[in-house]
């Protein structure tokens, strides 16, 4: 552990650096969430329901 970063083992055997808001003991087991994956669905959902919002208002205006 050091200080607000903690070095953690994943599961494909690579270590990495996470900051951790409080201390974590040696050997436990801990769930880190990947927001960046979330994140590019929530977008790619967001400008798929602007373009269909966009499509039916150009139908409607247009008929």
């Amino acid at each position: 552990q050091h200080g607000r970063r903690v070095t953690i083992l994943t599961e494909d055997g690579e270590f990495r650096d996470y900051p951790s808001r409080k201390g974590i003991k040696q050997g436990q087991e801990v769930a880190v969430r990947d927001y960046s994956e979330i994140g590019t669905y929530a977008l790619a959902f967001f400008l798929l329901f602007v373009l269909a919002v966009a499509v039916f208002y150009i139908l409607m205006v247009s008929s």
